[in-house]
Protein backbone atom coordinates (compact mmCIF):
# COMPACT_ATOMS: atom_id res chain seq x y z
CA UNK A 1 0.00 0.00 0.00
CA UNK A 2 1.33 3.57 -1.21
CA UNK A 3 1.50 5.96 1.56
CA UNK A 4 0.37 9.77 0.89
CA UNK A 5 3.80 10.65 0.47
CA UNK A 6 4.86 8.16 -2.35
CA UNK A 7 1.69 9.77 -4.59
CA UNK A 8 3.05 13.25 -3.81
CA UNK A 9 4.86 13.01 -6.87
CA UNK A 10 2.33 11.59 -9.47
CA UNK A 11 -0.02 14.18 -7.65
CA UNK A 12 2.66 16.64 -8.71
CA UNK A 13 2.74 15.44 -11.88
CA UNK A 14 -0.77 14.94 -12.80
CA UNK A 15 -0.76 18.74 -12.59
CA UNK A 16 0.63 19.24 -16.12
CA UNK A 17 -2.79 18.07 -17.54
CA UNK A 18 -4.41 21.22 -16.36
CA UNK A 19 -1.52 23.42 -17.88
CA UNK A 20 -3.07 25.59 -20.90
CA UNK A 21 -0.95 27.13 -22.75
CA UNK A 22 2.91 26.56 -24.21
CA UNK A 23 4.54 28.26 -21.08
CA UNK A 24 4.93 25.51 -18.05
CA UNK A 25 3.92 27.93 -14.71
CA UNK A 26 7.34 28.20 -12.54
CA UNK A 27 5.41 27.09 -9.25
CA UNK A 28 4.27 23.63 -11.07
CA UNK A 29 7.95 23.15 -12.72
CA UNK A 30 9.50 23.75 -9.06
CA UNK A 31 7.08 21.24 -7.68
CA UNK A 32 7.74 18.38 -9.99
CA UNK A 33 11.75 18.63 -9.79
CA UNK A 34 11.76 18.77 -6.07
CA UNK A 35 10.58 15.23 -6.13
CA UNK A 36 13.76 14.39 -7.64
CA UNK A 37 13.99 11.01 -8.87
CA UNK A 38 10.79 9.63 -7.69
CA UNK A 39 9.02 12.22 -10.40
CA UNK A 40 10.67 10.52 -13.21
CA UNK A 41 8.64 7.20 -13.49
CA UNK A 42 5.07 9.71 -13.71
CA UNK A 43 6.73 12.07 -15.93
CA UNK A 44 7.60 8.61 -17.88
CA UNK A 45 3.59 7.68 -17.91
CA UNK A 46 2.89 11.33 -19.36
CA UNK A 47 5.30 11.21 -22.22
CA UNK A 48 4.19 8.10 -23.64
CA UNK A 49 0.72 8.33 -23.58
CA UNK A 50 -0.20 11.82 -22.05
CA UNK A 51 -2.20 14.73 -24.05
CA UNK A 52 0.51 16.33 -26.17
CA UNK A 53 1.00 19.63 -24.51
CA UNK A 54 0.82 17.85 -21.43
CA UNK A 55 3.78 15.27 -22.81
CA UNK A 56 6.05 18.24 -24.26
CA UNK A 57 6.25 19.48 -20.59
CA UNK A 58 7.08 15.92 -19.45
CA UNK A 59 10.21 15.83 -22.03
CA UNK A 60 11.39 19.02 -20.98
CA UNK A 61 11.24 18.27 -16.71
CA UNK A 62 13.03 15.00 -17.98
CA UNK A 63 15.68 16.76 -19.08
CA UNK A 64 16.15 19.26 -16.10
CA UNK A 65 16.35 16.11 -13.75
CA UNK A 66 18.97 14.30 -16.09
CA UNK A 67 17.50 10.95 -15.77
CA UNK A 68 19.79 8.29 -17.80
CA UNK A 69 16.15 6.06 -18.19
CA UNK A 70 14.64 8.76 -19.88
CA UNK A 71 16.82 8.81 -23.21
CA UNK A 72 15.32 5.88 -24.91
CA UNK A 73 11.87 7.35 -23.90
CA UNK A 74 12.57 10.46 -25.11
CA UNK A 75 14.39 9.33 -28.31
CA UNK A 76 11.15 7.18 -29.49
CA UNK A 77 9.09 10.75 -28.72
CA UNK A 78 11.17 12.97 -30.97
CA UNK A 79 9.17 12.57 -34.27
CA UNK A 80 6.19 14.54 -32.23
CA UNK A 81 7.40 15.84 -29.27
CA UNK A 82 9.37 19.53 -29.07
CA UNK A 83 9.38 18.78 -25.30
CA UNK A 84 11.39 16.00 -25.81
CA UNK A 85 13.69 17.58 -28.11
CA UNK A 86 14.46 20.15 -25.67
CA UNK A 87 15.14 17.61 -22.43
CA UNK A 88 17.64 15.52 -24.91
CA UNK A 89 19.48 18.38 -25.64
CA UNK A 90 19.39 19.57 -21.76
CA UNK A 91 20.97 16.02 -20.80
CA UNK A 92 24.43 17.05 -22.42
CA UNK A 93 26.91 15.23 -22.35
CA UNK A 94 24.77 12.33 -21.06
CA UNK A 95 22.62 11.65 -24.10
CA UNK A 96 25.29 12.45 -26.25
CA UNK A 97 26.85 9.15 -27.45
CA UNK A 98 22.71 7.60 -27.57
CA UNK A 99 21.91 10.53 -30.07
CA UNK A 100 25.06 9.92 -32.05
CA UNK A 101 24.01 6.57 -31.89
CA UNK A 102 20.66 7.11 -33.20
CA UNK A 103 21.96 9.47 -35.41
CA UNK A 104 23.71 6.78 -37.20
CA UNK A 105 20.50 4.61 -37.67
CA UNK A 106 18.68 7.82 -38.84
CA UNK A 107 16.73 6.43 -42.35
CA UNK A 108 15.51 9.73 -43.49
CA UNK A 109 16.36 13.38 -43.43
CA UNK A 110 13.58 14.45 -41.02
CA UNK A 111 14.71 12.07 -38.57
CA UNK A 112 18.48 13.21 -38.79
CA UNK A 113 17.77 16.71 -38.38
CA UNK A 114 15.69 16.31 -35.26
CA UNK A 115 18.67 14.55 -33.69
CA UNK A 116 21.13 17.56 -35.17
CA UNK A 117 18.97 19.76 -33.67
CA UNK A 118 19.12 18.04 -30.21
CA UNK A 119 23.18 17.66 -30.65
CA UNK A 120 23.50 21.12 -31.73
CA UNK A 121 21.11 22.61 -28.40
CA UNK A 122 23.43 20.26 -26.32
CA UNK A 123 26.08 22.63 -25.01
CA UNK A 124 28.94 19.53 -26.07
CA UNK A 125 31.81 20.30 -28.33
CA UNK A 126 32.44 16.96 -29.79
CA UNK A 127 34.48 16.55 -32.98
CA UNK A 128 31.82 13.79 -34.33
CA UNK A 129 28.55 16.54 -33.97
CA UNK A 130 30.85 19.05 -36.36
CA UNK A 131 31.26 16.29 -38.61
CA UNK A 132 27.59 15.00 -38.79
CA UNK A 133 26.78 18.62 -39.50
CA UNK A 134 29.39 18.97 -42.09
CA UNK A 135 27.24 15.83 -43.72
CA UNK A 136 24.01 17.03 -42.96
CA UNK A 137 25.09 20.66 -44.97
CA UNK A 138 26.28 18.31 -47.69
CA UNK A 139 22.49 16.28 -47.80
CA UNK A 140 20.59 19.00 -47.15
CA UNK A 141 22.03 22.29 -47.23
CA UNK A 142 19.11 24.60 -46.84
CA UNK A 143 17.27 22.64 -43.91
CA UNK A 144 20.63 22.23 -41.91
CA UNK A 145 21.94 25.42 -42.44
CA UNK A 146 20.23 27.42 -39.33
CA UNK A 147 21.07 23.93 -37.27
CA UNK A 148 24.86 24.63 -38.30
CA UNK A 149 24.66 28.46 -37.43
CA UNK A 150 23.11 27.42 -34.33
CA UNK A 151 26.15 24.96 -33.19
CA UNK A 152 28.71 27.84 -34.09
CA UNK A 153 32.02 25.61 -35.04
CA UNK A 154 34.13 27.28 -37.18
CA UNK A 155 34.87 23.86 -39.14
CA UNK A 156 30.82 23.93 -39.72
CA UNK A 157 30.78 27.53 -40.69
CA UNK A 158 33.80 27.44 -42.61
CA UNK A 159 31.65 24.58 -45.10
CA UNK A 160 28.61 26.68 -44.47
CA UNK A 161 30.38 29.30 -46.10
CA UNK A 162 31.64 27.53 -48.77
CA UNK A 163 28.32 26.26 -50.35
CA UNK A 164 27.03 29.85 -50.12
CA UNK A 165 29.90 31.05 -52.23
CA UNK A 166 29.81 27.97 -54.72
CA UNK A 167 25.57 28.31 -55.23
CA UNK A 168 24.84 30.44 -58.02
CA UNK A 169 21.41 31.77 -57.78
CA UNK A 170 19.73 31.14 -61.25
CA UNK A 171 16.25 29.99 -60.40
CA UNK A 172 14.25 29.11 -57.19
CA UNK A 173 15.40 26.46 -55.89
CA UNK A 174 18.99 27.27 -55.81
CA UNK A 175 17.66 31.17 -54.58
CA UNK A 176 16.26 30.08 -51.84
CA UNK A 177 18.79 27.93 -50.69
CA UNK A 178 21.62 31.34 -51.11
CA UNK A 179 19.18 32.76 -49.06
CA UNK A 180 18.68 30.77 -46.27
CA UNK A 181 22.87 29.69 -46.15
CA UNK A 182 23.01 33.56 -45.82
CA UNK A 183 20.64 34.29 -43.04
CA UNK A 184 22.36 31.07 -41.44
CA UNK A 185 25.93 33.26 -41.80
CA UNK A 186 23.93 36.35 -40.60
CA UNK A 187 23.11 34.34 -37.56
CA UNK A 188 26.52 32.92 -37.02
CA UNK A 189 28.17 36.28 -36.88
CA UNK A 190 30.15 35.76 -40.23
CA UNK A 191 27.84 38.22 -42.50
CA UNK A 192 29.79 40.81 -44.36
CA UNK A 193 30.13 42.53 -47.87
CA UNK A 194 31.15 39.77 -49.15
CA UNK A 195 28.33 37.96 -48.92
CA UNK A 196 25.71 41.40 -49.40
CA UNK A 197 25.89 41.07 -53.75
CA UNK A 198 25.28 37.74 -53.71
CA UNK A 199 22.26 37.64 -51.29
CA UNK A 200 20.29 41.05 -53.30
CA UNK A 201 21.33 38.60 -56.64
CA UNK A 202 19.34 35.46 -54.97
CA UNK A 203 16.46 37.57 -53.99
CA UNK A 204 16.43 39.36 -57.31
CA UNK A 205 16.39 35.69 -58.95
CA UNK A 206 13.77 34.66 -56.59
CA UNK A 207 11.76 37.45 -57.08
CA UNK A 208 12.16 36.90 -61.22
CA UNK A 209 11.18 32.81 -60.40
CA UNK A 210 8.06 33.88 -58.69
CA UNK A 211 6.74 36.31 -61.12
CA UNK A 212 7.34 33.75 -64.05
CA UNK A 213 4.98 31.20 -61.85
CA UNK A 214 2.59 33.70 -61.04
CA UNK A 215 1.88 35.07 -64.33
CA UNK A 216 3.59 34.34 -67.70
CA UNK A 217 0.33 33.38 -69.45
CA UNK A 218 -2.06 36.11 -68.13
CA UNK A 219 -2.34 37.41 -71.27
CA UNK A 220 -2.53 34.53 -73.44
CA UNK A 221 -5.43 33.74 -76.03
CA UNK A 222 -6.47 37.65 -75.46
CA UNK A 223 -8.69 38.17 -78.72
CA UNK A 224 -8.06 40.96 -80.91
CA UNK A 225 -10.19 44.13 -79.85
CA UNK A 226 -11.06 42.39 -76.11
CA UNK A 227 -10.64 44.94 -73.21
CA UNK A 228 -8.35 43.37 -71.07
CA UNK A 229 -8.43 45.88 -67.89
CA UNK A 230 -10.49 43.12 -66.15
CA UNK A 231 -6.47 40.85 -66.24
CA UNK A 232 -4.83 44.28 -65.42
CA UNK A 233 -7.40 44.63 -62.18
CA UNK A 234 -6.03 40.51 -61.20
CA UNK A 235 -3.01 41.21 -61.71
CA UNK A 236 -2.62 44.08 -59.46
CA UNK A 237 -4.88 42.38 -57.26
CA UNK A 238 -2.59 39.40 -57.29
CA UNK A 239 0.40 41.12 -56.95
CA UNK A 240 -1.00 43.09 -53.60
CA UNK A 241 -1.61 39.85 -51.84
CA UNK A 242 0.17 38.44 -49.53
CA UNK A 243 0.73 34.45 -48.93
CA UNK A 244 -1.42 33.27 -45.80
CA UNK A 245 0.33 31.57 -43.56
CA UNK A 246 0.17 27.85 -42.91
CA UNK A 247 -1.30 26.59 -39.36
CA UNK A 248 1.64 25.44 -37.27
CA UNK A 249 1.60 21.98 -37.69
CA UNK A 250 1.33 22.32 -41.65
CA UNK A 251 4.68 21.63 -44.09
CA UNK A 252 5.99 25.62 -44.10
CA UNK A 253 5.88 27.49 -47.09
CA UNK A 254 9.31 27.38 -48.23
CA UNK A 255 9.27 23.48 -49.36
CA UNK A 256 11.99 22.49 -45.91
CA UNK A 257 9.81 19.47 -45.57
CA UNK A 258 9.46 20.62 -41.97
CA UNK A 259 6.50 22.05 -39.66
CA UNK A 260 5.70 25.48 -40.53
CA UNK A 261 6.37 25.97 -36.58
CA UNK A 262 9.88 24.21 -36.91
CA UNK A 263 10.66 26.33 -39.92
CA UNK A 264 9.84 29.94 -40.74
CA UNK A 265 7.41 29.88 -37.79
CA UNK A 266 10.06 29.09 -35.10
Amino acid sequence: MTTSDDDAPRRSVARLTKVHGGKLPRAIRVEVLAHGQRAVPPLLDLLAAGPPLAAAHAGTLLGALRAPEAIGPLLAALPDNDGAAAGLAAMGTIALEPVLEALGRAGSQPERERLLNVLAGAGVRDERIAAALVEGLERSPRTTASIAARYGDPQVIDRLEALFHATTPTDQDTAEQVIELGVAIVAAGRFGDAHLDKMNAAYEALGQALKALRGGDDHEHVEEGEDDDDDDDDDDALAGAEPSEPGRNEPCWCGSGKKFKRCHGA
